[in-house]
């Protein structure tokens, strides 16, 4: 997957988003429902962290029984 990232300057300095790559964003348009959600940071190395960090996939549930009690 490819992501963009944007600079956001605010009073408080600039602030890193990461965005999928597609249409819109080579359009110019940053849709927030194309954003990356909890992938933002103050550097773009700390964007592209919280990034691969949120995309690695979950492992799977593994659900066991562990006890029955009758009460």
């Amino acid at each position: 997957m490819k992501i963009v990232i944007v600079r956001e300057t605010r009073k408080s300095g600039d602030h890193y988003y990461a965005y999928r790559r597609g249409l819109l964003s080579r359009l110019g348009i940053f849709c927030p429902l194309n954003r990356i959600l909890m992938a933002s940071g103050r550097t773009p190395e700390e964007c592209i962290k919280d990034v691969k960090s949120e995309l690695a996939p979950n492992p799977p549930l593994n659900r066991k029984v562990i006890e029955t009690v009758k009460i």
